[in-house]
């Protein structure tokens, strides 16, 4: 696929989620350890948690769920957030990122709902730490949490017109362009290295004869191998022959047989490490 031809394939995705600090440095605290043990002021820190870690449990749980999606389902653009979303993943993304919300929204409304609850608790479990000013009011917590989603279509260097000179601008083209082209590189690096560690990471454990085999060691590729074609941004040919070839000789296996018969699992570790090497040959 020619560079140019990326803002038609492609989007730029940035995912935001904010919550309510649930960590404070007590300064009070700190100044008084500080002091007992006779230590300088910048010798150590007290921080302690407003409200019982465990209520924020489930939010975290699915922060994180969350994150892993997004990461897992776009490609690296630059450090400013934002991250490539193929077109063909673009409706699959959109769906999970709707799930997600709505599961953060229910856990924000269970964690707002009992919030006056856990601020009792923190007054008997923190003692002379609770500091009543800690606390937000419920219009300030529920503000304190967002989520958003904000896409934007790339970048092309034909976009631009500004009043400059045709020098100028020429070369202002040129570097987009180049950074186009760049990120497309780097993009479909950084699948191709996926689907490498993923293959290595199988041979190693296939080759450990004490090494445990996870169910998830199979399906988690079976996962990858059914996400990669989405990623795929410049229709590299050999991108998909080789997910098939990976399905092909290591999908179909099942963790429990390989856990139960060696030599099968020493014929899955030779195709493996086979596919590996492939992969990095045609990495470099």
């Amino acid at each position: 696929m020619a560079t140019n031809n990326l803002a038609e394939k492609a989007m730029l995705v940035k995912l935001s989620i904010g919550q309510w600090t649930n960590i404070k440095h007590d300064r009070m605290v700190t100044e008084k350890a500080n002091s007992e043990f006779n230590a300088e002021h910048d010798a150590g820190k007290y921080y302690k948690y407003k409200i019982a870690k465990e209520a924020f449990k489930e939010i975290n749980s699915i922060v994180n769920k969350t994150r892993t999606f997004h990461y897992n389902n776009t490609l690296p653009w630059h450090d400013d957030g934002r991250r490539i979303l193929p077109a063909a993943n673009f409706m699959r993304y959109s769906q999970m990122m709707r799930f997600f919300h709505m599961e953060t929204d229910d856990a924000v409304k269970g964690l707002i709902a009992k919030f006056s609850e856990h601020v009792e608790n923190a007054k008997k479990r923190l003692g002379d730490m609770f500091n009543a000013e800690d606390y937000p009011t419920e219009r300030e917590l529920i503000e304190s949490f967002r989520f958003e989603v904000d896409i934007d279509p790339l970048p092309t260097a034909s976009d631009f017109r500004v009043s400059l000179g045709d020098t100028e601008i020429a070369n202002i083209q040129n570097k987009i362009t180049e950074r186009l082209q760049s990120a497309q590189e780097n993009a479909m690096k950084d699948v191709w290295n996926r689907l490498y560690e993923s293959i290595k990471n199988i041979a190693e454990k296939l080759e450990d004869e004490d090494a445990i085999i996870r169910n998830s060691l199979i399906e988690n590729l079976n996962a990858l191998v059914g996400l990669l074609p989405r990623l795929n941004i410049t229709n590299d040919t050999n991108l998909e022959k080789m997910c098939k070839e990976v399905e092909a000789q290591l999908g179909s296996y099942d963790a429990e047989s390989l856990r139960r018969s060696p030599i099968e699992r020493q014929v899955a570790g030779a195709a493996a490490r086979s596919i590996a090497d492939a992969i990095f040959t045609e990495m470099k």
